[in-house]
């Protein structure tokens, strides 16, 4: 009776998962009874004679925890259980080393053989389901950590399969195109993929663009939403179109493809050195500054819009500045990473601009990357960092455009085409025409390497015919202090106002015995000017028209001719 009430209290005490043990022991008596208690635990018992045994059933059945006697024939307790710690990538099991001595020099042995405890015979039930139970805790906990282990492992190797697809992207998006006028641009990561991208690109009239962008956060992430901006650009700064049309398109891009909470700010900056004009959208981005040969800080174009994505198209403002030049000079981007480095204090603003006032041209750099590392010392900044130096370059338009007019073959002949249009006042505020225009001309057939002479003169007689012939503006304005400022925000005012008007374009491309030419005929509806007082030169009253004017046309056109009463040219362009 009481051996029967002893064997119900241990059946009331039964785990409720059942558990794999086996057992090894040369004596088979004892290898019973020990089964027989663990039957009576409710859990199944595999039974092993020897260590080598122990081996070959630990690797077959996969047990839960294991029973080592100590000393047994063939091989022992201390080899088997080295043997199966070293099996290659067996999962940790418990091991439990039993033996009828309690020197401690043998239960040291057994612990440093892999063991995990120890228990001397005659063994108390009470006392292995103790160890069981403890032994089996610690073994799942094991198990959690190995599968967190290998969890983690797997998504690394996601992780580290984005980072190299990202920065696979990111190298490919960022060329330079050929753009000499990048002075210096140096972008550092916080992370392993920066959020900041320096983009330029040269169109076929010239101009060339720069693109600094910081997108929130930084990182993968950050870098992801960088995409259809950076395809925006290429596709748009490399046709010429506006400052104004590409950043109200790359917030278009930002809306639809990226979450709400995700936005950019960026600066964008054209260059036209024929014009010597400097045109910048700002939105999020520090002050850009200008600098001159010594160092002088002649502007500073700060951040008048919203970032990219906050509002949409019909609240979004991508009016642009402008300033016009007449010294060689610098323009340096900078995002706010450069800007906030440092935790208990930032860099700032003003330790930019000291740097890059004190040094030279070619210098400015390397002496703001050393005194942000004096700043800083040991400590790494906390955000992306990029900075920019971009060259304000003087171009005599009349020698940079010379062209020689001896008649060209092409090598390929291009069927004849032509093309007429109309614009009325409404569709002359909304659509950026001229690189509308080139790109037709060009899917037309027209030759890249001659897009930039048509792209060119298209452009001077597009532009003539709405601001002196539709918006009745005076060039004589850009010569006066800050005219230049003036002359754009009065076109910007007046062809906002413009209620009527047209503008009509009809080009003809044809091929004649030695040659192809391009005829542009372009006529407005406005008042024109006297046309017939132009001298050979391009001018009337001794001055000399702005910037490109009527006397490069003459050197690019074949026949420029000027009709009715001056709102009424008609050229043709030698291909």
């Amino acid at each position: 009776m009481r051996g029967g009430r002893h064997r119900e209290n241990y059946r009331m005490n039964i785990t409720p998962r059942r558990l794999k043990l086996l057992v090894v022991d040369d004596v088979a008596l004892l290898r019973e009874v020990l089964c027989e208690q663990l039957q009576l635990l409710g859990h199944e018992p595999i039974v092993a004679e020897n260590g080598e045994q122990a081996i070959a059933r630990f690797i077959e059945t996969s047990p839960d925890v294991v029973l080592m006697d100590l000393m047994m024939p063939v091989m022992d307790g201390i080899a088997a259980t080295r043997a199966i710690r070293s099996l290659p990538g067996a999962r940790w099991v418990p091991i439990i080393m039993l033996s009828a001595h309690s020197e401690e020099s043998e239960f040291i042995n057994a612990l440093k053989s892999g063991c995990d405890d120890y228990l001397v015979k005659p063994i108390k039930l009470a006392v292995l389901e103790a160890k069981i139970h403890a032994l089996q805790r610690i073994a799942e906990m094991h198990n959690e950590i190995e599968k967190s282990r290998r969890e983690l492992q797997h998504f690394y190797a996601l992780a580290e399969d984005e980072l190299k697809l990202a920065q696979h992207i990111m190298a490919r998006l960022v060329r330079r195109d050929g753009n000499d006028n990048i002075a210096a641009s140096w972008s550092e990561a916080a992370t392993t993929v920066s959020g900041d991208i320096i983009l330029t690109a040269v169109a076929e009239n010239g101009v060339t663009y720069t693109m600094l962008a910081d997108a929130t956060g930084h990182g993968l992430a950050a870098a992801i939403t960088l995409i259809p901006i950076a395809n925006v650009f290429y596709a748009m700064a490399s046709k010429g179109f506006s400052v104004a049309t590409i950043v109200e398109e790359m917030n278009r891009q930002v809306r639809t493809y990226c979450p709400i909470e995700r936005f950019v700010a960026l600066a964008l900056v054209a260059v036209d050195a024929n014009e010597s004009v400097i045109e910048v959208w700002n939105g999020g981005i520090p002050p850009l500054l200008l600098l001159d040969a010594q160092g002088n800080e002649l502007r500073r174009f700060q951040s008048r819009h919203l970032p990219l994505g906050i509002i949409g198209s019909d609240a979004f403002k991508n009016e642009p500045e402008f300033f016009h030049y007449d010294l060689q000079l610098q323009l340096a981007l900078f995002s706010d990473g450069l800007v906030e480095a440092g935790t208990e204090q930032n860099f700032g603003l003003e330790r930019i601009a000291a740097a890059l006032q004190i040094a030279t041209p070619d210098a400015r750099l390397q002496l703001l990357q050393r005194s942000l590392h004096d700043f800083l010392g040991d400590e790494k900044h906390h955000d992306d960092v990029s900075f920019v130096l971009i060259e304000c370059p003087l171009i005599c338009a009349l020698k940079n455009f010379e062209i020689a007019l001896a008649p060209r073959i092409s090598s390929q002949v291009q069927s004849d085409w032509s093309l007429h249009t109309t614009l009325s006042a409404q569709q002359l505020k909304n659509i950026d025409f001229v690189p509308m225009v080139v790109n037709w001309a060009q899917a037309m057939g027209l030759a890249k390497d001659h897009s930039g002479a048509f792209f060119l003169v298209i452009t001077e007689l597009f532009v003539n015919a709405l601001e002196h012939g539709l918006l009745e503006l005076s060039s004589t304005t850009k010569h006066e202090p800050e005219g230049f400022e003036r002359f754009v925000e009065t076109r910007q005012a007046r062809l906002q106002a413009l209620d009527s008007g047209q503008i009509q374009l009809a080009l003809t491309y044809r091929n004649e015995a030695d040659c192809a030419v391009i005829s542009i005929h372009v006529r407005d509806t406005g008042n024109g000017f006297a046309a017939h007082a132009l001298d050979a030169d391009g001018l009337i009253d001794n001055k000399t028209p702005t910037g490109r004017g009527i006397a490069l046309m003459r050197k690019f056109c074949r026949t420029l001719e000027y009709r009715g009463n001056g709102n009424e040219v008609y050229a043709e362009l030698v291909c």
